[in-house]
Formats: C-alpha cells, structure tokens, sequence
C-alpha cells in the first residue's frame, strides 16, 4: 500500500473506530500521524479489520519503537519515566500480540515484565490476562478484581468494568478455576456492567453465553432453558460463533452446520489479518468435532492441552446418570431418611452455643466446603427460615431436624401496640435437642479460638461431708438447682470442661430435698451419725450419695467392689469437628468405680462411699482414694504426659502429638479404657513396617515406573500412588483412611515413602536414580522386572570398574586426582553425567584432562569455559595431553573447524561464543562435553544457560567449586546439564527441595536432595587432601568512620529509608530500589566519591588500606587487591600512581591478551600489587606470586571471595597466605558479613552436611538498611 493511500486508510480507520469518549481525549486529528492508531488498534483487531494488518506495521515502526527506547533506556528508573500515552501504547503492544498468538512462554514473560513497571488499573488488567495464558487461573482472577478495585479508586465510581482482552480472560479462567466462588453471578455482574458503561460490546453477549454454560454444568438450569446455548447467534460475529461452539463442545452438544460454515470463514479471516490466536482455538475446536478443515488451508500443531478446548472436561453422560441414580439412593434407601445423613455435601449446618449461666441459646450457621476440602467459618440463617421454609436447606441431618423442631415461635406487641413475632431457640428443650450432634461448637465465631463441644446429661448428687477437728457433718447437693430468680429451677446446665456441657435435670424428690438442705447445706454434729445414715439410706433411690462416714444397710442395694480401671476421655478440639490429622486432642483422666453406667470422677475426688441408684438397682461401692492416685499418677508418667493445665486434664494441640499419644493408648490394650464423644472416635491401625510395602518396577521409555501396595491387613491393601499422595497432603506417619480408620506407618517406613516421593515425579523414576531407589525400598518387597536387573548390573559394573590413568598423559596425578579420574571415568562408563566440585586450586582441569584423553579415541571434545580461562586449558593440554589436538573455537574457518572435528580433538569455546554460534555448535555429536567453571550457566533463564542445554554428547562433565553460590536453583540447572531429569522439572523440583529447604529449614528434604544428587557430585576440600599446602589466614579487618565520614554515611541511610517507604507495594519493584539503595550504602562505605563524585568527605577505608600497603611493602610482600566496583579500583589507582608503586590491572574490560601479558608479568615479579575487579578475575587465574589479598569491599556471596582468594592460596605456593577482609563498623557491610554464614550453609549442608541456608526477603533487604547505622559507631 502507497504512502498516500496508507495515510487515507488511517483517516477512515480512526474515524470509523473512534468512539466519542476517545474523540474527547484526543487532539485535533493530525495529518498522518499514527499515534492516533493506538486507542483502535485492538478494537479493529478484535472486528477482524483487514486494514489492521499493514497500519499495525507501520504504528509499530514509528510509535511502538520509539515508546520501547524510552522504557529500556539505561537511565531509565522502572515505573516512573512513562507517560500515560506511552503506557496505551505498550497496552496496544500487549493486546495485538495476543491477539496475534504470540503467546509461548518467553513472549509472555517479557509482557508481564514490562506490565509489572505499570502502575495502573489497565496495566494489572493486562497482566491478569497474560497469567490466563500463563495457566494460572487463580491468579488471573485475583489480578483482574484487584484492577476494578484500583479503577474504582483511580475514578471515584463504584461500578467499573475493564472490557476487551482481560474481561474475556476472567471469564475463562472462572470457568477452569472449578472452585471459583459465586461464577455465574461474577459472569453476570461483568455483562450487564459491560452493557451499561460500553454499550453493545461484544463480549458482554460472550459473557452471558459463559454464564449460561455454567449454570448448566453445575446443574442449575436444564441445557434447554438456556436461550444463549440453544439459539444460534443472530449476528455474523466470530467472538460469539467461537464461544458458543466451545460451550457446546464442553457440554457434549454440537453445533449447527451453518454456524460450522461461519467458524470456517472466520479462521480464513483470522489468518488473513494475521489474528493467529483465534484461528489457533476455533480450528482446534473444529477439529475435535471432526469438522473437515482443509479448505482453510490452516493447521494447529501445538498442545491442545494449551487450548480452550481443553479448559473444561465434561463428565460423560452415562457417568453423570449413574451418579443421579446414586444421589436418588442416598435419599430415598433401605434405611429412610437417616440414609442422607451419611452422604457427602457441600454444606451443612452447624450449631454455636452461647450465652451465660443456664440461659444458652443456640445459633445455626450454614458452612460450605471450600475447594481445599476444608469448611468455610459460616454464614447466619435466621431461625423464621428454618421454621418457616425448611424444605430449602435440603443437606440437614436428622440431628440438624431434631434441633430445628426445637424452635420456638412466639408472638408480642411492641411499644407501638403492633404483634411481632420472634423465634427463639434455647434452654433445655433446645439444648436436650442437640444432644449427640457432631457439629456443636463454642467461642469465637470467627472460627479463630472456637471448640467443638459435647453435650451430656448427668444427675446431681448428695454429699456427706464429715469434719472431724470441727465435730460435725455437713449434708448438701452437689450441684445447688438454679434458683437465681428467687425459686428453684428444675433444669441446670454448666461448662464441666471447657468442651464439655452438663445438662442436670432434677426431679420432684431432689428439688424438695435441695430446699430442705438449702444452699449451703445442713449441718448436724458428729454424733448424729447413725441417725444420718439410717436418713441417707432412704434417699438413695432419689439421687446418688457420696459418704465420708460409711454406708449402713440400703435395703437391697447390692454392694460392688469399686472397679479400678481408669478411664481416658478424648474430644477434638479443632473446630472442623471430622476428627482426623487436622484435630487435637483434650483428654481427661476419670474413674468408674460402679463401671460404665455409673458416676464419672477424677482420681481422689469426691467421698470413698458411693450410693447410686442404677436402673432402678440401688448399688453401693468403697472407693480407695489414695490407690486411685497412686495409679494414676503411674498412668500420666507412662504416658509420658506433661504437667497438667487443670487437674488431670490435658489439651494436646499437635495433630502428630495427639495421634502418638493414640497409638501409645491403644497399645496399653485393657489396662485402660478410652472413652470418645458419640460418633466421634478416631481408629488408629497397628503400627505398618517396611516389609508389608510391596514395590513393582518395570521400565517405560527411558524411565522406570514404580508401583505397588501396602498390605494393612488380611482384607485390607492401599495402592501406593495413593499412599504417596497422602503423604504429600498430610506429611506425616498418621494417614485417614477411605474408612475413617488413621493408619500408622512405622518411623522407618515414613521416611522410605517420603524419599520415594522426592526421587519419582508420579512414580516415574529416573534411570540414574536406580542407587538410591535400591537404597530407599531397603526391607520392602521389590519385584523389577528384566530391565531393572541389567540397570542394576550395570551399577555394579561401574562400581567395580577399576579404570587406569592413560600412559600418554605426561602428569604425575595426585591419589586425590587418581580417585577423582576413576570416579568419572565409572560414572562415564554407566552413562551418567558428572559435577566435579573439588576446592578451587585442586587440579579440577588436569583431571577432566584425564578422562578425555580417555575418551579422545572414540571422538572429538568439547570444552566450554569463560574467556579468560580458555587460554589455560590451550597450555595445559599442549603441557599435559600430548595426543590430543586443542583447537580455540573463533579464530578462522569456524565450519571447517567443526566438521573436520574427529577423534583426539578438543575444541575450546568461550561461554559468549558458545552462545553466539549454538546453531552450529549443537549440530555435533560431541563425545565428550566439559562445562568449566560450571557457574557461568547457573541462572536457567538466560540465553546462555538455553544454548548449553541443546548440546548433544554422550557424556557431559562440569568443575565448578562454587556449585550453589545463592540458592538451590542453581544447583538444579547445574544437574540439568550433566544428567537431565534426574531432578524433575524446576517446579517439582521446587516443590520437593528448595521451598523446603530455603524457606522452611527442612532437614528430610536436604538428606533427601543429597542422597540423590550425592554419586554424581564429588567435592575434595584443599584442607583434606592438601596436607602440604601452606597455612591461610583470614583476617577482618574493621576499619572506624571520622565524625565527617560518620554524618555523610547516616544522612545517606536516612535517605535511602524515607525513599524505601515510599515504595509501591508490588514485591519485584520493592526489591529492585531497595537493592539499589543498598548498593549506594555499600559505596558510601568504601569511599564518598563513589556516591557523590566530587565529594570533600575522605575515605576511612582508603587510609586503612595505605596503613596495611606501607606495612606490606616493608616486608617485601606482595598482594592481589579485589573489589567489586571498578570505580573503587580506579581511586586506588590513584593513589598508586601518585605514589609511584608499580602494579598490575584486571577488569571485565581487559582484552584476552592483555590479561594473560598481565598474569604473566605478574608472576614474574613486575608489580607489587594487582587490582582487579571481582568478577572478572575472581576465578581462572594462578597467582602464587602474591602472599596476601585484600578484599576492599564485601560481596553478598562468601563463594565468590573465597574463589578469587584462591587464585594465591593453591598448589604451588610455598608461603603462607594472609587475606584481609576491609569492613567499615557500624555499616551494611557488618551486616552482610554475618550473611556470609549463611550463604556457606546453603552448599555445605549438600556437600558436607550442615544445616540448610536461607534466601534474603524484601523484609530482609530493608533490615539490613534499617539495622546499619554509621552512628553505633561515633
């Protein structure tokens, strides 16, 4: 299309599209000027314009370019530096991408990356949608309501909508998202808020299509009642005929042809307009409903997984009738309607107790299951709708309808003479009604410190109470009857325990005798004894008698000896009420002495003589109170209970503690007997050991599938994919069963199971995991079928291999260096590939040498190092691997060289290059690939770590002596690398072992990660195997501010605090300014002028330097000076040269060559001194001309330090090594250092051991700014 025509094309495009609101905000229409396309650049896209296509091309050329120059300048601070219009342009950017189907996984990172520099409504909108296409529909929905939250703040209106793109995605991702809250009304809210404030938008007419889809999955309306599913779209539109067809589709309903024939129109269309999304989608839907598609000429061949088509699965209909039959038997089976009380809901009813003393009321509260499985806290039903309409809370039990016929109408005037009605639910008929109810509960409402409570009923007693210093005997009733209201109640109620509610109802016989006794008893000398007898022997058909002076003769009362067994009472204590992992425990310690129908009471408590009155047989029984306390108190030691919180009661809040305690109880057998609230006990299996798990292993494709079961008992067996499952839900030895039983796994076992769940992804197993496997099913029954065998065999072949060095490596190995060939060159041999870790300065390159002089015959090598290194693997290979041709990949024919590559040849490739030229480097067949110093790749999302991972090679080594500098990640791209899939994917892998580790200090998970990785890493440290090696110092030196240097560091961190508060609240741009405000702190630190250029104030830091220099100069010392900002060296610099010292210089700027003349000269004594930048020259360099290092600044990582350290501290050296570490007191500086210890803890607790390290969050950052005050030290 010509300039002019283009030009009149934009004129009619931005005319037709531009609605009054937009014409409002823009200016006058400029002549050819296509930033007026953005605000209609997605509108025309999503109406299928086919002038879209070539004004796209040429608003992106001069518009989108120059807006993403601005946004990636390098002066550019995120966030702040874009003008709303050049935010709309990004937008427009994001909107037709989609659109146009860029949308894989490194597409949709950039999008989000930019999006998370916007702070606006539109800007979060957006990112919902790229989170949908992310596959995270949890996400999209929480971002796109958070974006109508910010609208409605951004323009004081309460009803907002954000149409186009992330409405569309919100819809869908309520749709995948299977447990959303309230879809259909969240779908409906959106299109009538979209026709209102947008008018005829065509995706309010999608949404309600949606809507309509969802009330008919979840069985609210009949297909046919939906005129938006049944009806074919009256209008031409591809966005209805789209959504229509996939709703149809998810319900297994078809389309009509002609709406066909439209969706076969549209995707022509679609890919005209270059709109690949939408062709994408409404091509795969055609094809699952086996529509012919190859007159439009298009095919899909990515993962239908990714597509709509697959977002929602319908149940088959035969499945769905066959679970109508089963609800209709649930309702109406053999047993009635208690039938329905057992099956599974998603509501239900529970009831709160409130009030004081015997007035309690009870409240219902209706909870739903949420989609963890767990109970929301509930919402209020008021009692008129329980009385009144009682036929719409079709879940109730029949408990929950004994407790409704409870309910008390009643009617009374108010001030004004008008009837009201009230309904009210409380006191005995209420409480006697929710007697045995499973979901009883007391407390907050919230949930929060609620509990649940039993209800039971108990009877009053008489108490005979002999004070013999006094002389008397004091008779009374225990408890008094209520008679707050100046007369006697006949129902009392009171909290016995804190989940435990009595309800006391008495009769006629003991209200007479409470009003004779009173209150506070009778009281009657000590001689009227026998008259009080002959008296009390008479009352003991009316209530139980408790005696301090005997029993006499009661009529025909049969007289028991007191039984001794005591009794354990349990009750939960979570407010979820379905006991099982998630519940604690309250138990308290009783006795029966008349057995199980008789009085309860605490070991000692109450009278030795007991009258009590027992289905109409009186029965009479002596108690010895002091054995009574005595054996309990043997029981609460064996049991190994703690002190009591009340006397003999105890809460076990840990479900674990609880469960142990169970199991303790249970293998007590009739010692003692265990009493549980109605319905509510917990079955605990006997302890289940190793040799009862049956594992089956045969190979699938390239890995081994592991299965089996776990015998329970004779009956009884659990699959062990499901065994595994439970175990990640509810980590721990305690599992529910399908019957309600708790099943025990024996400690041992526990642990096998947890490893096998970290070693397998969904029982797939990797080949080079087989050690570990045999190691972990130590003691169960494991049946593997012939591919099994020969893995293992093979294992023991490499095992037993005893590998020779080769002759024509001109090199006297160490026995460390011999062990370290042997090593790789088994793991070689197996198949697997190796991470030779030892301590920097051990000889890592000479033994990969070894092995691919090994190796060399049977093809060529590969090794890949960084720049600077790769001159060093030319001189040793020519020094120590005469046979072997060393070829340094960039100079020449670079083809040539790569394809006359053979045997005995070894290409040397920097990492930059590698990257460069991976297209050509990934074609070979490389027999032998090295990765040196293996950190370089660490990070798995760049470039550089993609490239190294598309290398083919039958066998791939890494040296690295930092393999886990910051965190676990980087450990798992490492074994990426050398043995693929042995870790599992970065989420899994994340899910088993970093979050464990990093975040929750687990100890398992780490054993569990080293055991795995453990054959195929080998780490030697200098201390070990370098007996001779001289002796290294490490030295902190603090150095102290002047009062000058002190003020100027404060009023910096003072500053750096006020910008940090007022940071936006997004994570990634919170630790983003406060990581720069922390490196401004650790400049200041080192000298002024590096914040400040031509700052006055000097430099404490600089004048302690010069102190150790002069010092070291005397005594003819030489020194290596590293530090991380090259600004620093160059101050230092300075002062060298005004001073006249020679040195030598290294930093990321310095050619191949000239660092190699600058080593070189170094070594041969030219210079005193060598600067160089951390980075650039921290690993690859041997320097043991140097006796001392200083390092002028901290870095966060102590791996670092010690790797640049270690360019002296190596074989070779003969003198003792002293390293000064410079740290100014009271700074960030102090800080980081004591981080030190835990960045070492994160490798060593692999390699060595030790506990497990910790990542630094937000929070973490700021403290470090916070706690660093110059001032602690003035």
């Amino acid at each position: 299309m010509d300039h002019d025509n283009l030009t009149e094309t934009m004129r009619s495009f931005i005319t037709h599209y531009t609605t009054d609101n937009i014409q409002s905000s823009l200016p006058l229409m400029v002549e050819d000027d296509p930033r007026q396309l953005t605000p209609v650049l997605v509108e025309a896209a999503l109406c299928f314009d086919e002038r879209h296509v070539p004004l796209y091309d040429r608003w992106s050329e001069e518009v989108l370019q120059e807006t993403i120059d601005h946004l990636d300048h390098p002066g550019n601070t995120p966030g702040n530096k874009l003008t709303p219009k050049e935010w709309q342009v990004l937008h427009a950017e994001i909107g037709c991408s989609i659109l146009n189907g860029l949308n894989d996984a490194e597409d949709l990172k950039d999008m989000e990356q930019w999006l998370l520099r916007d702070p606006s409504a539109h800007g979060l909108a957006l990112r919902s949608a790229v989170s949908f296409l992310q596959g995270e529909p949890e996400r999209t929905i929480e971002q796109y309501e958070a974006a109508l939250r910010l609208l409605c703040k951004e323009t004081g209106k309460r009803n907002v909508v954000i149409p186009g793109i992330p409405v569309l995605f919100f819809a869908l991702a309520l749709i995948q998202q299977k447990h959303a809250e309230a879809p259909f009304e969240r779908l409906f809210t959106a299109a009538i808020q979209i026709e209102k404030l947008h008018g005829d938008n065509r995706f309010a007419a999608v949404l309600r299509i949606l809507g309509d889809f969802v009330r008919v999955a979840c069985g609210e309306i009949k297909f046919k009642q939906s005129p938006w599913l049944i009806h074919e779209p009256v209008r031409d539109n591809p966005w209805l005929d789209l959504f229509q067809g996939l709703a149809l589709y998810w319900l297994d309903e078809r389309p009509g042809d002609r709406q066909i024939r439209r969706l076969l129109r549209h995707i022509d269309k679609a890919v005209k307009n270059d709109l690949y999304w939408y062709a994408d989608e409404a091509t795969v839907l055609l094809e699952k409903l086996g529509v012919d598609t190859n007159e439009i000429d298009y095919r899909y061949e990515g993962d239908l997984r990714q597509r709509l088509v697959s977002l929602y699965q319908a149940k088959p209909r035969w499945e769905e009738n066959l679970a109508a039959l089963n609800r209709i038997t649930q309702y109406y089976g053999s047993e009635g309607k208690e039938s329905r009380d057992q099956a599974v809901s998603d509501r239900r009813m529970v009831w709160w107790i409130h009030g004081e003393g015997s007035f309690l009321a009870l409240e219902p509260r209706e909870q739903k299951r949420n989609k963890k499985g767990t109970w929301t806290k509930g919402r209020k039903v008021a009692l008129k709708r329980l009385k009144e309409e009682l036929q719409d809370f079709d879940y109730l039990t029949t408990a929950d309808l004994k407790i409704c016929a409870a309910i008390r109408k009643d009617y009374e005037r108010n001030y004004s003479y008008y009837v009201e009605t009230s309904y009210e639910l409380e006191g005995e008929q209420a409480l006697r009604a929710a007697m045995g109810h499973p979901y009883l509960y007391r407390g907050d409402m919230d949930g929060r410190d609620s509990q649940t409570v039993t209800l039971e009923e108990v009877s009053p007693r008489l108490e005979v109470v002999a004070d013999s210093e006094g002389g008397t005997i004091r008779i009374r009733m225990h408890p008094y009857p209520d008679n707050s209201f100046d007369f006697i109640r006949d129902f009392l109620c009171y909290w016995a325990e804190q989940h435990r509610l009595q309800l006391m109802k008495f009769s006629d016989g003991q209200l007479e005798i409470a009003q004779i006794l009173t209150s506070q008893g009778l009281l009657a000398p000590l001689s009227a004894k026998e008259q009080i007898l002959n008296s009390i022997t008479t009352m003991a058909p009316l209530v139980t008698i408790h005696s301090d002076i005997g029993g006499g003769t009661v009529g025909d009362a049969e007289e028991t000896p007191a039984d001794t067994t005591p009794y354990i009472h349990l009750h939960p204590i979570k407010q979820d009420g379905e006991l099982g992992l998630e519940t604690g425990l309250q138990l308290s310690l009783h006795y029966k002495p008349l057995g199980e129908k008789g009085p309860a009471f605490h070991p000692g408590e109450g009278r030795a003589t007991l009258f009590v009155e027992i289905e109409g047989q009186a029965h009479k029984t002596v108690r010895d109170l002091n054995e009574e306390l005595v054996q309990a108190t043997q029981l609460v030691d064996r049991l190994q209970l703690l002190a009591a919180e009340d006397p003999w009661r105890w809460t076990l809040e840990d479900p674990e503690q609880a469960l142990e305690f169970l199991l303790a109880l249970q293998g007590m057998g009739d010692a003692v007997v265990v009493a549980w609230p109605q319905g509510k006990k917990i079955t605990l299996t006997s302890e289940i050991g190793s040799s009862q798990m049956q594992v089956r292993i045969r190979k699938q494709r390239d890995w081994f599938e592991l299965n089996g079961e776990l015998q329970i008992d004779e009956g009884q067996v659990i699959e062990m994919e499901k065994l595994l499952r439970l175990l990640q839900q509810t980590p721990g030895r305690f599992q529910r069963l399908d019957d309600g039983r708790i099943l025990t796994l024996s400690r041992q076992l526990r642990r096998q199971l947890e490893s096998l769940n970290a070693i397998g992804d969904q029982g797939k197993v990797h080949p080079l995991a087989t050690a570990v496997v045999e190691e972990v099913t130590e003691g169960m029954v494991v049946k593997g079928g012939k591919s099994w065998r020969e893995q293992l065999e093979r294992l023991r072949e490499a095992e037993s291999l005893q590998p020779q060095v080769p002759v024509t490596l001109q090199a006297e190995l160490r026995d460390y260096q011999v062990d370290g060939f042997c090593w790789l060159s088994r793991l070689a041999h197996w198949g697997a590939g190796a991470c030779l870790a030892d301590d920097m300065g051990l000889g890592k390159t000479l033994q990969a040498l070894a092995l691919i002089v090994q190796r060399a015959p049977a093809g060529p090598t590969l090794v890949v190092a960084p720049t600077s290194v790769c001159s060093n693997w030319i001189d040793e290979t020519e020094r120590f691997a005469p046979t072997l041709r060393p070829q340094r990949f960039g100079s020449g024919d670079r083809q040539q060289m790569l394809d006359a590559a053979g045997p005995y040849d070894l290409v040397i490739c920097s990492y930059g290059l590698l990257q460069s030229e991976i297209e050509r480097i990934n074609k070979m067949d490389w027999q032998t690939i090295v990765a040196d110093e293996a950190q370089a790749f660490k990070n798995a999302s760049t470039k550089r770590s993609q490239a190294i991972m598309s290398l083919q090679g039958a066998c791939r080594i890494i040296t690295t002596g930092t393999p886990i500098e910051n965190h676990l990640g980087e450990l798992w791209n490492l074994y990426r690398f050398i043995n693929p899939g042995l870790l599992g994917s970065q989420a899994r892998f994340n899910e088993r072992f970093a979050n464990p580790i990093e975040l929750h200090h687990d100890d398992q998970a780490r054993l569990r990660l080293k055991s795995l990785i453990r054959p195929f890493i080998l780490r030697r440290l200098k201390s070990e195997v370098l007996t001779e090696l001289p002796p290294r110092t490490e030295i902190t030196h603090t150095v102290e501010f002047n009062d000058e240097e002190a003020v100027f560091y404060e009023s910096l961190r003072r500053q750096a605090m006020a910008r940090i508060a007022e940071l936006p609240e997004h994570p990634g741009q919170q630790r983003f300014k406060v990581l720069t405000e922390i490196t401004r702190l650790r400049q200041a630190a080192c000298h002024p002028r590096l914040v400040i250029e031509d700052s006055p104030v000097g430099s404490a830091k600089l004048r302690a330097f010069v102190e150790i220099l002069e010092e070291l100069r005397e005594n003819r010392h030489r020194s290596l000076v590293f530090s991380q900002f090259v600004r620093h060296l160059a101050l230092i610099r300075e002062y060298l040269d005004q001073q006249k010292i020679d040195y030598q210089y290294l930093d990321g700027s310095t050619s191949v060559k000239k660092r190699k003349q600058a080593v070189d000269a170094f070594q041969r004594g030219e210079g005193e001194l060598f600067l160089i930048s951390l980075k650039a020259g921290g690993s690859g360099l041997n320097l043991t001309a140097a006796d001392y290092v200083i390092h002028m600044d901290p870095w966060w990582n102590p791996a670092v330090e010690d790797q640049a350290s270690d360019r002296t501290h190596r074989m070779g050296q003969t003198r003792p090594v002293t390293i000064y570490r410079l740290v100014v007191k009271g700074t960030i500086e102090e800080k980081i250092v004591k981080l030190h210890a835990h960045k070492r803890d994160l490798a060593d607790g692999l390699l060595e051991g030790t506990d497990a390290g910790v990542r630094l969050s937000v929070d973490d950052l700021v403290g470090l700014i916070s706690g660093a005050s110059s001032s602690d030290c003035t």
